[in-house]
């Protein structure tokens, strides 16, 4: 019950910043928190449009960065809201094409396919097709704009408790950090195994953003049978203690 929240960080994510932060701007509703829908809406935009710059983003782009559907907004180390690929990503390449170096475009068909991408992407925002990524702007961008909000979050919840928190990413970590990582909160506790860490299909890596800070272990276990621990044992791939 209230004002205990219970589930995961894009939950609390969305209902504590994105969510409000976005009706807030817009005056209006939120029509969808998903990927395959974000992703369904990025491809309706790019294909009802015409001209040289749509046809690149669709017949090319894919081909020199990730898909276009992998564009995001993110703040640049001055603050400026920048396009990259990913949250907090890099900047969309474009290749230049040696017949646009003969014809003198390469600077204005690059800058024609990087505002065709920064259109197509304001315009999911401001229709409300968001992607999990887009929640961690927003947020991002309730906190420049009202920084007075952690204040408040942290007198309502004392006490943060992250289970598996082997398996979060950079960005959930920073942002848990900035909120709840000093007074008055009483407690920020991360709790994780590192050799339970999911695999990350889409970075194709098993790097673990966590690391325990001032960890306690647990360091016996009444889940496993002695058989079955000596041969996991063997797999473990950070002992901690």
């Amino acid at each position: 019950g209230r004002p205990n929240f219970v589930g995961t960080i894009q939950q609390f994510v969305d209902k504590f910043l994105a969510i409000p932060f976005y009706e807030a701007c817009t005056g209006k509703n939120v029509e969808s928190i998903d990927a395959d829908r974000y992703y369904k809406e990025c491809d309706k935009y790019v294909n009802r449009s015409r001209g040289f710059a749509a046809n690149y983003v669709k017949y090319r782009f894919a081909s020199d960065n990730k898909h276009y559907n992998q564009v995001r907004f993110s703040y640049n180390d001055e603050g400026q809201r920048i396009i990259t690929m990913g949250l907090n990503g890099k900047a969309p390449t474009v290749i230049v094409h040696q017949t646009w170096k003969k014809a003198h475009k390469e600077e204005e068909n690059t800058r024609a396919i990087i505002s065709f991408l920064e259109n197509m992407k304001t315009y999911l925002m401001q229709n409300g097709f968001l992607h999990y990524d887009d929640c961690y702007f927003l947020a991002e961008s309730y906190l420049k704009r009202n920084p007075s909000v952690i204040p408040v979050l942290r007198n309502r919840f004392k006490y943060v408790f992250v289970d598996e928190a082997q398996d979060t990413h950079k960005h959930q970590l920073d942002l848990l950090n900035r909120l709840f990582g000093g007074v008055p909160c009483d407690c920020l506790q991360l709790i994780g195994d590192p050799n339970q860490s999911i695999f990350n299909v889409h970075s194709r890596s098993t790097t673990l953003q966590w690391r325990g800070n001032n960890p306690r272990y647990i360091n016996k276990s009444i889940r496993l049978s002695p058989s079955v621990a000596s041969v996991v044992n063997n797999l473990v791939s950070d002992r901690g203690r």
